[in-house]
Order: structure tokens, then C-alpha cells, then sequence
């Protein structure tokens, strides 16, 4: 049972180095449940959302993370994530987690073998690194691990892309099972008054999206932004600098005047705001 749409028109969201601008139907009600299947394998959609996920982040990531088996590992996922998640619990016990946040994602070697990349926003040890994932593991101090520092901020984004985009070490290897998710996020929700993906939001009741891109057209015409027409709406892709000035178009062309949830004097405003 379907009943009609009650109200329409556009959101918008402003984050970091993404808007995104498309329709929205209210009053829809039905009574069809959907149910989560279990994750068989990676495909295109994981890959935009952790795309999206990384380069939205609330911080600059600083430290890029390899964690490898030895030549014996295990073929169940299960086991794999219980590996994952004692290391997080000891960086957890360390206080690290109150300081900083990182983002995890599942790879496959050639051999088979599991192994994670994770983006920190802190330093964390090498040494510690090394000799915590080896007892965890059962593995080598010295070849199962690497720290490296990213020094570029804004270049941190495409250095952790190329990773996460790597499809071809996404592949489940016959006899892996269990595989289970192939990224996430640990740290605190909000921190330092920021949640994980800051962001403004806007509704304009009524109107289309054909409408609000035709208002702001002199946006395409901005250097490093890229506009992405889709059948919903148009999705803007820039750097924080020009994703401000972007912000600041929508707001003189009284685009975005009912920030939904959010005060005009959060932190998340100022965020964007510069």
C-alpha cells in the first residue's frame, strides 16, 4: 500500500569538497521491508560511497597504514574482522581514538591473502604498529606492516583514492568466505564539534532541480569544479577552497536561506565558510 506524494522539491547538501543538489518526495508510506543480504564481493556503489566518505572527512588524513598476514592467514572473514577489531580495541585502550579518527578498507593480495589500509588523522608509532598487529597475528615485526606519513593535505585525498579504487584487489579469492564489509570508520561521532562528514543542509520546498542549477550557472564557469548532471539531480566536485566559493554562491542567490538542523553559528558553518 502506496500513498501519494504529499510534498517535493530539492535538497541540497554542502560538504567539504562535495555538493549535491536533487529532488526529494515526502508522504510516501509502505509497508514493503527491505532486508540487508549478506556482502558477497565489492562492486561500484562501495566504491563511490568510500570515495565520497574519504574525501568529505571532517579532518586532513596524515598517515596511510598497511596491515599484512604472514605466509599463514586465515580464509574467514569472520576471523579476519576479529584480527581488526582487536587492533582498533588496543589503539581504543592507548587513548588514540580520543584525539583522532580513521577510515579502514579490505584488500586482496595476489596470494589470497587479507590485508588493510587504513587513513589516520594522527601519527601513530611505527614500532607500536608493527608489534601490536604481529601478536595480534602471529606475524613478522619487521615485513607485516608499513607507516607512512602523507604530507600534502589536500593531496592525502587522491593518494587514499588510488587505494580504495583499486577494484582489481577487491576480488574475493575462491575459498574466502565471510568476506563481510570492505570499509568503515572508527573515532568519535563528533569531535571537536564536527560529526565525521560536515556538512549544510538545505530544502526548497516546491521547486526542481532544473531550477536551482539554471540560478547558479556562473558555477561551472569556476577553475577545479566539476558538475555531474544525473537523472535526480547534479552532483559538484571541487577543492575545499572551491567548494567554499560555491557555498557562497548558493547563499547569494538565496539558495540556501532555510539551513535544515543545523544554527547559522555552528562550527560546521564555519567550516565551510573558511
Amino acid at each position: 500500500m502506496t500513498e501519494a506524494f504529499k510534498e517535493f522539491g530539492v535538497q541540497i547538501k554542502v560538504r567539504p569538497r562535495q555538493v549535491s543538489i536533487s529532488n526529494y518526495y515526502h508522504g510516501v508510506q509502505t509497508n514493503e521491508k527491505t532486508i540487508r543480504s549478506n556482502i558477497c564481493g565489492w562492486n561500484g556503489s562501495m566504491a563511490r560511497r568510500l570515495g565520497a566518505y574519504i574525501s568529505n572527512f571532517r579532518e586532513d588524513f596524515s598517515g596511510f597504514v598497511t596491515l599484512t598476514y604472514p605466509d599463514v592467514y586465515p580464509n574467514d572473514g569472520k576471523v579476519v574482522k576479529a584480527h581488526w577489531r582487536a587492533f582498533v580495541e588496543r589503539l581504543r585502550r592507548k587513548g588514540w581514538f580520543e584525539d583522532y579518527s580513521l577510515v579502514w578498507f579490505l584488500e586482496f593480495q595476489e596470494r589470497g591473502a587479507p590485508h588493510f589500509h587504513f587513513l589516520c588523522t594522527g601519527w601513530i608509532e611505527k614500532k607500536w604498529v608493527a608489534e601490536a598487529w604481529a601478536e595480534i597475528t602471529d606475524g613478522n615485526v619487521q615485513s607485516c606492516s608499513r607507516v607512512e606519513a602523507l604530507r600534502n593535505p589536500e593531496a592525502a585525498g587522491c593518494y587514499a583514492m588510488k587505494y580504495a579504487m583499486k577494484s582489481e584487489q577487491k576480488v574475493v579469492p575462491e575459498g574466502f568466505k565471510n568476506v563481510g564489509r570492505f570499509w568503515g570508520c572508527s573515532g568519535k561521532k563528533i569531535h571537536k564539534g564536527l560529526p565525521r562528514q560536515p556538512s549544510v543542509a538545505a530544502a526548497i520546498p516546491g521547486r526542481s532541480c532544473g531550477d536551482v542549477l539554471n540560478k547558479i550557472k556562473e558555477i561551472e564557469t569556476i577553475s577545479g569544479i566539476k558538475v555531474f548532471h544525473h537523472d535526480y539531480g547534479a552532483m559538484i566536485y571541487g577543492s575545499r577552497r572551491t567548494i567554499r566559493e560555491v557555498y557562497r554562491i548558493l547563499c547569494l542567490k538565496n539558495v540556501i536561506t532555510n539551513r535544515v538542523g543545523l544554527r547559522p553559528d555552528t562550527s560546521t558553518l564555519r567550516t565551510l565558510d573558511g
